[in-house]
């Protein structure tokens, strides 16, 4: 029976090793879980505010309201949507614009027709964001000559919005045909608000001089 003592104690010494090491096996596949819950909690509350802002500015839109798109914008600035920037230089020379300014001169048209940015707030389920970071339409109108796409991508807090219309062959023939059209916005997370990404609309005229 002695004998058989130093293998008993190995036998035990194996098992308790096996022990610790599928706990920390666990422990390591808990954490990981854990992460992944917090992270798709902190993901889903981040798309929930993009998903508030985007309505809001549906709601915007529909109203041509100037003051309520202001909120989606850092003011002064030298980049912006909706005001004639030619218009804008007149008075303000080194381009840079007060929202004062902006509320007064800028004027949100509500376009009812396909592609804009309105159709796609419309026709896009805003709510499969909560689960999805791309929502995507491709759709045909009968009897229209263009075919329209809309896409709304979110990568981290930054937000990309696609609308554009290409040319249906179904439609298309010698007295019309469609003219091809694609934007693109870009938009941010700051803080709890959603605004468009300043840094990257493109004016189409050069900064006054002076």
């Amino acid at each position: 029976m002695k004998v058989l003592k130093p293998y008993i104690f190995l036998f035990i010494a194996m098992i308790l090793f096996i022990s610790c090491k599928e706990n920390k096996k666990k422990s390591s596949q808990n954490e990981v879980k854990k992460n992944i819950s917090s992270k798709e909690v902190i993901t889903k509350d981040r798309n929930i505010a993009i998903i508030n802002g985007l309505r809001e500015i549906k709601k915007v839109i529909e109203n041509s309201d100037n003051k309520g798109l202001s909120n989606f914008f850092v003011f002064p600035s030298n980049r912006y949507y909706y005001v004639n920037p030619k218009q804008a230089i007149k008075i303000f020379k080194d381009s840079m614009i007060t929202k004062e300014y902006f509320i007064k001169n800028s004027y949100v048209p509500n376009i009812d027709s396909d592609p804009s940015l309105d159709n796609l707030l419309g026709k896009l389920d805003l709510d499969l964001l909560k689960s999805n970071d791309v929502v995507e339409k491709s759709f045909e109108i009968e009897n229209d000559e263009c075919s329209y796409f809309y896409k709304i991508e979110v990568n981290d807090k930054k937000v990309k919005i696609t609308y554009k219309s290409m040319p249906n062959p179904k439609y298309e023939n010698d007295e019309y045909s469609c003219e091809p059209e694609s934007d693109i916005i870009y938009m941010k997370m700051d803080g709890d608000r959603l605004l468009f990404d300043q840094d990257k609309i493109e004016m189409s005229y050069e900064p006054a001089a002076g």
